[in-house]
């Protein structure tokens, strides 16, 4: 979290990813070893600051922040609400299955969601793809001004 705030004046963030939800409260210094006949260590967790939400909702947070999403299910009704609690500009979403692992995968189903109801289903396609759009995406935003993201239905030939 420090380092993102560090860089805060910035034109864009780009969260790919939570790096953890929760952390040890008291992390040990050193291995915790088995013993024979004691009992398993407990582990006490305590929540993690949110750095998409606290970019979101910072004072001089960027003209664009987007989130990404991945769910195992409701994957898009999910990402809307994650959306707005985090408060973030777009979020990509992509639902984890059998059928999409996401994970170790060169390719992915995503779709993009907008805070200004923009909302686009991108087809199974390479992960490089995918980051392309994105990237035309963000540079439309920038060009055309904040306005971009309802103006994209205009423009899907581009992407």
């Amino acid at each position: 979290l420090d380092a993102s705030l560090e860089r805060i004046d910035s034109d864009i963030a780009i969260c790919t990813a939570a790096v953890s939800d929760w952390r040890s409260t008291e992390p040990a210094d050193q291995k915790i070893k088995k013993q024979t006949g004691a009992d398993a260590p407990t582990l006490v967790l305590t929540e993690n600051p949110d750095i998409l939400a606290t970019i979101s909702k910072h004072k001089s947070r960027p003209a664009l922040v987007i989130g990404f999403a991945a769910e195992t299910q409701e994957a898009e009704k999910n990402a809307k609400e994650k959306l707005l609690k985090k408060g973030c500009d777009w979020i990509i979403a992509n639902e984890i299955s059998i059928t999409n692992p996401v994970f170790g995968q060169d390719t992915n189903t995503a779709a993009l969601i907008t805070r200004n109801g923009v909302e686009e289903s991108w087809k199974t396609q390479t992960k490089v793809d995918i980051a392309r759009k994105i990237v035309e995406k963000t540079a439309l935003f920038f060009y055309q001004g904040s306005t971009a993201d309802t103006s994209w239905q205009d423009n899907k030939e581009r992407a």
